[in-house]
């Protein structure tokens, strides 16, 4: 997705799917200035990637969380779908069931 011309930033985490267990779920940052629907960017994915890698959803954000190095933090965005919970005391990563 960093190919596409209107990206700059993406990353893709699993999401669950309804009647379905789990797909992947795109979050999409766009260059300033640029604007892009996401069935643009689901058709530029199916013209460019593998079908089983195309998301099944797609989300836009201002910015994406990342460590202080400059690594995106998808930890983060899987807990903002509700797929998991954190542990504050242990300061792990949990799965909720």
């Amino acid at each position: 997705m960093y190919t596409h011309r209107q990206i700059t930033e993406a990353a893709v985490v699993r999401a669950p799917v309804e009647g379905k267990g789990e797909g992947a779920k795109a979050f999409v940052v766009l260059k300033p200035g640029e604007t892009c629907t996401s069935d643009e960017i689901l058709v530029f994915c199916r013209q460019n990637l593998a079908p089983y890698k195309v998301p099944k959803f797609i989300e836009f954000q201002d910015q994406l969380p990342k460590t202080q190095v400059g690594k995106v933090l998808r930890r983060l965005l899987v807990v903002d779908e509700g797929a998991w919970t954190i542990d504050a005391a242990e300061d792990e990563v949990d799965p909720i069931d």
